[in-house]
């Protein structure tokens, strides 16, 4: 479907918009934050999730609910809201109907896990709030984002094999599988998902590392600070070993814009096509 009929099909999404007045708003969800602040409402913001990290300045200068799978109504209310953007995964359900008794418009975006759902997300969510053009607008850069994106992947001279891998808090690895919202940007960036034969999250031992053959690692900013840099990946069991360990490709990227499917997620799979581009003429 071209881009056009695309945004126009998403636009006619019925949504019950929120009066166009100023509000304190609550965001539970990290792209849900980043979703409100490209739409204009970072201003307006009162409270986030610990999941919210960007913008990194406007987050940190909020007062922090905890976690999203842990919320509690009385902290919510605290601050006197009067609307709630709560992620798919924010829960328990019963908080935010409790939320909604005591009169707090709350907005459930939905989960996202593919270029089309992102951008159908964004339009609803813009039709909620009332700003409509500002969303298509997003929307339309989103879905463009991705098309340069496989544009990029289209040209490379042969797949990658790319493992995406999360550190965990005992020193061990674990890879995302091609069921996750990893493997699908993978796809979109124009690889081949290491983890192919892995559903969901799994620990990977140094036959994993090996039998995988990754030519890229995949590794968050963050977590590769955990794991002290590069050599610290290197040193873990297999990981040398692979193509990407001789080779030194590894490729860092913003978790929530990788993971999120908001409004970064197009330039961090150009970010990857870029990357396994550059690493493949080496």
């Amino acid at each position: 479907m071209r881009l056009a009929a695309l945004l126009i099909a998403l636009l006619a999404a019925v949504v019950s918009p929120v009066d166009a007045r100023s509000d304190r708003i609550v965001s539970l969800g990290g792209t849900a934050t980043e979703l409100l602040v490209a739409l204009g409402r970072g201003p307006e913001l009162v409270g986030v999730d610990t999941t919210s990290a960007h913008p990194v300045d406007l987050v940190a200068s909020l007062p922090q609910l905890g976690s999203k799978r842990r919320l509690s109504a009385e902290g919510i209310l605290e601050l006197t809201p009067t609307l709630v953007v709560a992620g798919e995964e924010a829960s328990p359900r019963k908080v935010l109907r409790q939320l909604e008794r005591a009169g707090v418009t709350v907005v459930r975006l939905p989960l996202a896990s593919s270029r089309r759902s992102a951008a159908e997300r964004i339009v609803e969510l813009g039709k909620a709030l009332g700003q409509d053009q500002l969303s298509m607008r997003l929307a339309a850069q989103l879905v463009t984002d991705f098309a340069s994106a496989e544009r990029i992947a289209a040209a490379l001279p042969r797949q990658p094999r790319v493992l995406f891998i999360q550190a965990r808090g005992n020193g061990s690895l674990a890879a995302a599988g091609e069921d996750t919202n990893a493997g699908v940007m993978l796809e979109l960036s124009g690889a081949i998902d290491a983890a192919e034969k892995t559903t969901g999250r799994r620990t990977l031992t140094a036959d994993d590392f090996l039998a995988a053959r990754p030519d890229f690692l995949v590794v968050s900013a963050r977590d590769l600070e955990r794991l002290e840099g590069i050599e610290g990946l290197l040193a873990l069991p297999g990981v040398a070993l692979t193509p990407a360990g001789k080779n030194r490709r590894v490729v860092t990227v913003d978790d929530q814009a990788f993971l999120g499917f908001g409004p970064r997620s197009g330039r961090a799979a150009i970010h990857l096509a870029k990357s396994w581009q550059r690493g493949l003429k080496r």
